[in-house]
């Protein structure tokens, strides 16, 4: 347990030095007009990358890109009214939007397909150790009837005189 409290700490400050980054780039997108879409891309491609490490609840992700939506559309509407962005820039949003929910979706399903895989393997498992368990009885079950059979077969063979062999040609 104190392990993965460990590994939460971690990502949870990975986020926040996200959240960092993206606010300085944010700030850098409303100080710099003509050149606000290389911190744009960064905000994008970090938010990627940190979604990468962990993926997040449903819920979580889509309040996450709510808020960078609304932060760098607000940012590039500032922009486009000072005149250093052309309105077409705006378009970039829902762009890489609609990237980031397309990975998240297969970033889900991956997910979903993985812990079905897991699913199966434990229930395999499952069932290998109640055939090993069955094959160990049914082998215990089977020793005791033997043994008696040949050891009446020995005693037989004692009364009658013959020599049979001590065990059976099938054995």
């Amino acid at each position: 347990m104190p392990e993965r409290r460990r590994v939460i700490r971690s990502l949870l400050w990975l986020e926040a030095m996200w959240a960092t980054f993206g606010l300085l780039n944010l700030g850098a997108m409303a100080i710099f007009g003509t050149w606000e879409m290389v911190p744009f891309h960064f905000i994008w491609v970090s938010l990627t990358l940190i979604y990468g490490f962990r993926i997040w609840a449903p819920r979580t992700a889509i309040v996450v890109v709510g808020v960078v939506v609304a932060s760098t559309a607000g940012v590039l509407t500032w922009d486009i009214h000072r005149d250093s962005q052309p309105p077409a820039a705006l378009t970039e949003v829902p762009l890489v939007a609609a990237m980031f929910a397309a990975m998240a979706w297969h970033a889900h399903r991956r997910l979903a397909a993985q812990r079905e895989v897991e699913r199966v393997s434990e229930a395999n498992q499952r069932l290998l150790e109640r055939e090993r368990r069955f094959l160990q009885d049914a082998s215990h079950e089977l020793r005791t009837p033997i043994a008696v059979a040949l050891g009446h077969a020995e005693l037989v063979q004692r009364r009658v005189g013959r020599s049979w062999p001590t065990t059976p040609r099938w054995w």
